[in-house]
């Protein structure tokens, strides 16, 4: 049992930014986003304390990945307003 199950994207839908929570337990995810074609938009390394800047993108549907090194931990949605 990782934890991983329990991080969740808020708010959703976003407009300029989105967090992930609870991240107490992880000191580091590496969060890429992408556009639902795969094509990768964003990749940064996020921490308890991060937020993640979205305002460039276009209004739609968007994926996330989180990874911790090279496994996937936690994959989902979000739309972009």
């Amino acid at each position: 049992h990782t934890g991983y199950e329990n991080i969740y994207l808020f708010p959703n839908p976003a407009h300029d930014e989105i967090y992930f929570s609870p991240m107490e337990n992880f000191t580091e995810l590496e969060c890429v986003l992408t556009d639902l074609y795969g094509r990768q938009l964003k990749r940064l390394l996020i921490n308890a304390k991060s937020k993640v800047e979205i305002s460039e993108l276009s209004s739609g549907v968007y994926m996330y990945t989180l990874q911790q090194g090279t496994k996937i931990v936690k994959i989902g949605k979000f739309i972009k307003q």
